[in-house]
């Protein structure tokens, strides 16, 4: 077997790890080369965003996270190279010079997904995001081509706070089922309750909390749309997903009681606006 039809069944691997998402549908807008590849970026995010929901303590999940580190580092060579996400991931991260650095850091901020510490404003959360959801970003636009600069820096910044709001939104049903608070505890006291309270009964405040939080996410999804005008339009595509997280922000400002009922979009709603996105632009 030459050693692209192997790279082609390591991809493979992570497509099919993908079908049951979301980011599936956006793989399909991106050119044919770079499917493959982004495949192993977001197969590897899915793996390490399901770690808190395979994992009842948090050290289990922390010996998960640590092996992925030592991936990284070097240090596992031999059990990457048997593992079809280690080995795709890291061929991607050969082939297109992505900072192993910056997947080392990536994991470092996903240790909070495994405790309860709530977390305590909104730079916080920012700087969570901007780790792990906007370098994920980054990663994908630095393999399609775009340029390193202060640009794309912006996009990915606004955009990665944009996208980790909207799956905040999505998951708050399992969050608060774990006693774990995402929204910022200075969010939370400016509308008159404590963190404590928010895992409570529900109040006029928690509707008051939740629609901030909205309100949070729609401002950075508004100056990524900006910052991405900036971009070459033929380098876009990275950003379609920013159409479903329009979507869980239009549905979840609707929302005025019931904050634990799960928001639910049909994937027919995501594919459409994938599509009609790609076509019109955010």
């Amino acid at each position: 077997m030459s050693t692209n039809a192997h790279d082609d069944a390591q991809f493979s691997h992570c497509i099919e790890a993908l079908k049951q998402s979301d980011q599936y549908a956006q793989l399909l807008f991106l050119p044919a080369e770079l499917r493959g590849p982004a495949a192993a970026i977001l197969a590897f995010q899915q793996e390490i965003d399901r770690i808190p929901y395979l994992v009842s303590e948090p050290m289990p999940g922390e010996v998960r996270l640590q092996w992925w580190r030592e991936v990284f580092l070097s240090k596992r060579d031999g059990e990457a190279n048997a593992n079809p996400l280690a080995s795709s991931l890291l061929a991607t991260v050969e082939k297109y010079d992505l900072p192993k650095e910056g997947f080392v850091r990536f994991l470092d901020a996903k240790v909070f997904d495994l405790y309860n510490d709530p977390m305590p404003d909104r730079a916080t959360l920012e700087a969570y995001l901007g780790e792990s959801e906007s370098f994920i970003l980054q990663m994908l636009a630095l393999m399609s081509g775009v340029e390193h600069d202060a640009i794309l820096a912006n996009a990915c910044g606004h955009s990665g706070v944009a996208l980790g709001i909207a799956n905040i939104l999505l998951r708050t049903p399992f969050h608060m089922d774990k006693q774990q608070i995402y929204i910022p505890v200075d969010l939370i006291e400016a509308c008159g309750i404590d963190a404590a309270s928010w895992l409570s009964t529900e109040t006029p405040n928690h509707v008051s909390v939740y629609q901030g939080f909205v309100g949070l996410g729609q401002e950075h999804l508004k100056k990524a749309k900006f910052e991405i005008t900036k971009l070459p339009k033929d380098k876009k595509g990275v950003f379609l997903s920013l159409s479903c997280a329009e979507l869980v922000f239009k549905r979840a400002s609707k929302k005025t009681k019931n904050l634990r009922d799960p928001i639910v979009i049909s994937p027919l709603s995501k594919q459409w606006a994938l599509m009609k996105t790609s076509v019109f632009g955010l």
